[in-house]
């Protein structure tokens, strides 16, 4: 059986530094802090806001949610364009409020990069927190991706495409496949890690990965008929083969909320 990658103790050293760090900024008169924009009519998201909003809870960053539709004042769209801390747009935005000026409201007031806390963003001072979460898995179980073979399956500017260069940055050499991607097993059957991160269940199968391969799972969709999250990766059947494995749920999901408030200390800590 393979190393199940423990992403929850990983987590919590990495909230553990941030904490520390947070301590030290309060100590200057500095007080972090974190407002989301959400969409309160989309239900998946709120799961998402809820574990941000725990995370800066325990690491002492202050927290602040803002409801982004139809009925939000202007006044307070204007507050929080005139501030100057971290803001995450959560996605999708409230279809009453897509629109064009939105966006050009989210791009001139809150996705600069001195606020731009996902890292989405042209000249971007942190990495996109589920990505960078990836690549601190490597450190954790001392994994030296120098020459391996990286296959990502996925190509979301959220994980995939950053993690593209954040890999190449190790001397990794990098398989991306997608959709359009033929005979997939062929592919990542070569490789030495394999990353999924389509949102397909079960995509990634024993018959895709070669024995020892290293394999992360950050994917995750909810199956209709039970209402529980799948991951892309078939866990109970690709355990015995690979060498480490993360888990569907309690992976990597737990090390994109760490780096999200590693990411809201790194931009306070800029500006010192």
């Amino acid at each position: 059986m393979g190393k199940i990658i423990d992403c929850k103790t990983l987590s919590q050293k990495i909230k553990d530094d941030v904490k520390e760090r947070v301590d030290k900024l309060k100590e200057k008169g500095i007080n972090p802090k974190l407002t989301v924009l959400t969409n309160p009519d989309d239900e998946p998201s709120k799961a998402y806001v809820r574990n941000k909003k725990r995370v800066c809870e325990e690491v002492g960053i202050e927290f602040e949610e803002i409801p982004f539709n139809r009925n939000i004042e202007y006044k307070k769209l204007l507050q929080v364009a005139n501030a100057n801390n971290p803001v995450v747009v959560q996605l999708p935005i409230n279809k009453d409020v897509d629109t064009e000026v939105t966006w050009e409201v989210i791009n001139d007031y809150y996705c600069c990069p001195e606020r731009d806390v996902d890292g989405f963003f042209k000249d971007a001072f942190v990495k996109p927190a589920t990505a960078k979460g990836v690549m601190k898995i490597f450190d954790y179980i001392n994994y030296d991706l120098e020459g391996k073979h990286v296959c990502i399956v996925g190509r979301g500017k959220t994980c995939a495409k950053p993690l593209v260069q954040m890999l190449l940055d190790k001397n990794a050499t990098v398989t991306v496949c997608h959709s359009h991607t033929q005979n997939l097993e062929e592919v990542t059957i070569e490789c030495d890690v394999i990353i999924s991160c389509v949102g397909k269940p079960h995509l990634i199968t024993k018959e895709h990965i070669w024995w020892g391969s290293v394999v992360i799972n950050v994917g995750l969709s909810v199956n209709p008929e039970t209402g529980k999250l799948n991951g892309d990766v078939d866990f109970a059947a690709c355990k015995d083969k690979a060498e480490y494995i993360t888990k569907n749920t309690g992976g990597v999901g737990l090390l994109t909320t760490a780096c999200l408030a590693e990411n809201v200390v790194e931009l306070y800590e800029r500006r010192l």
